[in-house]
């Protein structure tokens, strides 16, 4: 009898509860504590890949100036179908050959508010994945006196495997990375997540004509097209450069003996 009402006197009394502290949010912010909570170490990699640019986008203007607008307008007009015929025999797709749309400047004398002459400009954007086709161009601007070569710009069409590739790298520097620190410091590093992967394209080489020879004269044909030439192990329209970034998440344990 004696026992039991000990055994009641217990139940009646307040009894501490040991647990552990409830956790409540969203999955995001518990995955961020429990994360938190580890020892965790981001360690980044680098990659590149080079690659010969394909393709090139050569620019030219169609300069004219006459008395008259509509001479100015038929004399360009007349000069630049000569320039995409010229193209076009030597073998370039009709569809590289793109005309911009014109624009005039008129000239005014001192006295007066009418103009004294109209200039018409027109630039022709021609994309190109020959050599031989940009020695072309270079003649074009060297014999007709109203085209002018402005700049180029460097294409390269495969893209995907080359950013693919420098990915690669990119990872391959973490893991080296990683393994050099277990070496070293003694540690064990396990993945967790991939923080960040990224990949730009080098900006390509731009070759701009100086403004002071946009009116005066012009370079040969050779200035023009050796300028593709430019640095050694280089040859042909250069190179593109796709540069990766990867930032790899790993917690740290103990090594094992």
């Amino acid at each position: 009898m004696k026992r039991i009402s000990i055994a009641v006197l217990l139940l009646l009394l307040p009894i501490p509860v040991f647990a552990g502290p409830e956790l409540k949010g969203s999955t995001e912010e518990l995955r961020s504590y429990l994360l938190d909570e580890r020892s965790i170490i981001v360690i980044s990699g680098t990659g590149e890949e080079r690659v010969r640019a394909d393709t090139a986008i050569v620019s030219l203007m169609v300069k004219t100036k006459e008395d008259k607008f509509q001479a100015a307008l038929d004399k360009n007009i007349a000069i630049r179908k000569e320039v995409k015929s010229k193209l076009l025999a030597a073998g370039v797709p009709e569809e590289n050959v793109e005309m911009a749309k014109y624009s005039s400047t008129p000239s005014y004398s001192w006295l007066g508010d009418k103009p004294t002459s109209y200039g018409i400009t027109n630039e022709i954007m021609i994309t190109i994945d020959k050599e031989s086709q940009l020695l072309l161009i270079a003649n074009l601007v060297d014999t007709i006196k109203e085209v002018y070569f402005l700049r180029t710009e460097l294409k390269h069409t495969k893209k995907q495997p080359s950013k693919t590739k420098a990915l690669e790298r990119s990872l391959d520097d973490v893991i080296a990375k990683k393994q050099l620190y277990e070496k070293s410091l003694g540690i064990s590093l396990s993945p967790v997540r991939v923080v960040e992967q990224a990949v730009t394209e080098g900006q390509p080489v731009r070759f701009t004509q100086e403004p002071k020879k946009l009116y005066g004269s012009l370079s040969s044909a050779s200035d023009v097209s050796g300028e593709f030439g430019k640095g050694e192990g280089t040859p042909g329209f250069g190179e593109i450069v796709y540069k990766a970034q990867t930032h790899v998440e790993f917690t740290v344990h103990p090594k094992r003996l």
